[in-house]
């Protein structure tokens, strides 16, 4: 049986799909229980599968198929939404340097002696491309930086937690500038993550 550009031997149909008989958090090898699953599942190949929606039966390489055209259409989709990602953080550095108090030196707080539009335009680098979204607490706390940058206003919450500032400056003495840091990003493939990016 070959499905989307791979054979499948041993019997094993159900590999076509694709899918795999695997008991989680058990060895890598199968252990004499999972081969004995595995032989009852070889012994009773499918004859067609019910679409819930139209009643239409189609065979597994049918299934196969549609499956990979679902898979492809997630990567196209996936594509588009990076490129728009891609052209978002650039104009998120556009309009930060483009503010009347861009040139300002910030006065007191975790980014004293930045630049506004300097310390917006490293924030979104470092949402955009050092994520902390592992606890929820984190989560919270990217999500209103990002609040706050949306309307103009400089947090000091976010920054203070992921030690932001420290990091820019780091950033800086090795030569880096914001635009230069999102273009090597770019230029290396590197994609604008979101929290929705840790169910993928």
């Amino acid at each position: 049986m070959i499905a989307d550009g791979i054979e499948v031997s041993d019997g094993r149909w159900w590999e076509a799909l694709p899918l795999r008989y695997e008991q989680v958090g058990k060895t890598f090898s199968l252990t004499q229980r999972d081969m004995v699953i595995q032989d009852v599942l070889k012994s009773h190949v499918p004859v067609a599968f019910r679409s819930e929606e139209s009643g239409e039966e189609i065979s597994v390489e049918q299934l196969a198929e549609r499956i990979a055209e679902a898979s492809a259409e997630f990567d196209r989709s996936r594509g588009a939404e990076l490129d728009r990602r891609r052209r978002e953080g650039w104009e998120h550095l556009e309009r930060a340097f483009a503010r009347r108090d861009a040139e300002e030196v910030i006065r007191g707080g975790v980014w004293s002696g930045f630049k506004v539009g300097t310390a917006i335009a490293w924030m979104w680098n470092f949402i955009d491309f050092e994520p902390k979204f592992g606890a929820l607490q984190a989560a919270k706390a990217i999500l209103s930086s990002m609040d706050d940058l949306k309307v103009g206003t400089i947090p000091e919450h976010g920054p203070d937690l992921f030690h932001w500032p420290e990091r820019a400056r780091e950033l800086e003495l090795e030569g880096w500038t914001p635009s230069k840091y999102r273009r090597q990003k770019d230029e290396q493939g590197i994609p604008v993550y979101r929290l929705s990016d840790q169910n993928l």
